[in-house]
């Protein structure tokens, strides 16, 4: 007699990913939650997931700069993807450590067309031209308006 797995809710272990990732803050796919490999074909799977909630929450902070005057709009989309990484933190760091050294060739496409494509947005958002040139300008300070976690200030008070 088999015994059967249990049914595996994916978006409640998707829930717990994001929770642990928030928690490690580590930038490593946590695989000791409960379910992953029964909701998740692979990392690729699990990163494609994670890459589709981080634009989502993005557009949906996207959304909110649109509300800014339009002189003010660029700053409003830094800050927006800013805003987007403190909710995300251990998202972003999993996704940027996996772009600074992907685990396979196709998780390196996938990132290189999510980066892409995260460019296009940001630039078009602030109403910008020549989307990859723009809108990296516009991550890269979207990444110096991130505060600090808890964590990272902690881990910079302790002697290593």
């Amino acid at each position: 007699m088999t015994s059967a797995l249990p049914p595996v809710r994916r978006s409640a272990v998707l829930r717990s990913v994001v929770e642990v990732l928030d928690r490690r803050l580590d930038g490593t796919v946590p695989r000791d939650v409960p379910g992953l490999d029964r909701a998740f074909a692979d990392d690729l799977d699990l990163l494609g997931t994670l890459t589709l909630r981080w634009h989502a929450r993005l557009g949906a902070q996207l959304d909110r700069a649109l509300d800014a005057p339009v002189e003010q709009r660029q700053r409003a989309v830094a800050q927006a993807w800013a805003t987007t990484a403190e909710q995300l933190r251990g998202v972003r760091r999993l996704l940027d450590r996996q772009a600074a050294d992907p685990a396979s060739p196709e998780v390196r496409r996938l990132l290189v067309r999510s980066t892409e494509a995260e460019h296009a947005l940001l630039a078009r958002a602030a109403g910008m031209p020549l989307a990859s040139v723009n809108g990296r300008a516009l991550l890269e300070e979207g990444r110096r308006l991130v505060r600090p976690a808890l964590a990272d200030r902690l881990r910079a008070l302790v002697p290593a």
